[in-house]
């Protein structure tokens, strides 16, 4: 006996907008970028306001700051070093 409830089975097309792996890598940098200044400015403010009684902070602060801008630029090397020219 035949199913009459059934339902065709339709393929569904996924269109990706980010068809490029460059696109999405330089979405992410970007987007950690922005994060990562506005870590900076928030902890640097804090750290500014205590400065003269804790200065181990400030100084722990700027090679905190230091490593991330350094991390920071390698990403974004890593990203555009496989970016195509066309």
């Amino acid at each position: 006996m035949r199913n009459s409830n059934s339902v065709a089975a339709v393929r569904s097309a996924v269109v990706s907008i980010f068809t490029n792996q460059f696109i999405w890598k330089l979405a992410i940098s970007a987007s950690l970028t922005g994060f990562d200044a506005s870590v900076l400015v928030t902890a640097a403010q804090a750290v500014y306001e205590v400065r003269k009684d804790l200065p181990w902070m400030a100084i722990g602060f700027v090679f905190t700051a230091i490593a991330l801008l350094v991390t920071l630029g390698r990403i974004w090397f890593l990203t555009f070093r496989q970016a195509r020219v066309d």
